[in-house]
């Protein structure tokens, strides 16, 4: 086990973000958890007022824990997490949109068709040269004028991948948050 001083790690500006509003991070691990089975974790902050995050309505083909540290993340649809709740996203259940107006979170991500940072960015600047990015949705247009949008992280994915993205069946329909304060304790 490896212990990481986390205050002492500066926040730097997401270099690339496809979705909207202004987030920090501290990149804490990324890597093979087993062959095919990459990860990440990483303390995210998004700001507040103009910086405000956003996201369409979407969802991921890997699995995700987040935990509130600070704040309120919106997930549109009724489900806000509060401060102090872990939640659960589970590959191929959709949420959102989504919203959140200053909050601290670390988030787990894992799949087994990951995407490195490293190869996100890379894809990132390649969909850049034929589209654009703009509130979470990629949009490029074809010889004949036409206009494809697609999901950022969709985009993203097919072009690191080569191939269309199919969704997983969500083993749960929705996120799955937590409130702590409902379970209640036991002598």
């Amino acid at each position: 086990m490896e212990i990481i001083a986390t205050a002492a790690v500066p926040w730097e500006p997401t270099p690339v973000n496809t979705r909207g509003g202004r987030v920090s991070r501290k990149y804490l691990r990324e890597g093979e958890l087993l062959p095919g089975l990459g990860f990440y974790a990483r303390l995210v902050k998004y700001h507040e007022g103009d910086g405000v995050f956003t996201a369409p309505r979407h969802k991921h083909n890997y699995d995700q824990i987040r935990f509130t540290i600070s704040g309120t993340q919106d997930f549109g649809q009724g489900q806000v997490c509060k401060e102090n709740w872990p939640s659960f996203f589970p590959e191929g259940a959709p949420y959102g949109p989504e919203r959140i107006d200053g909050a601290e979170v670390i988030v787990i991500q894992w799949g087994r068709t990951w995407v490195s940072l490293q190869d996100n960015d890379r894809a990132v600047a390649e969909l850049k040269k034929h589209g654009t990015f703009s509130g979470g949705i990629y949009t490029r247009v074809d010889e004949n004028g036409v206009h494809h949008n697609t999901d950022s992280i969709e985009a993203i994915w097919q072009q690191v991948h080569g191939r269309t993205l199919e969704y997983p069946r969500p083993r749960y329909p929705q996120p799955i948050l937590m409130d702590p304060a409902a379970f209640p304790w036991s002598p």
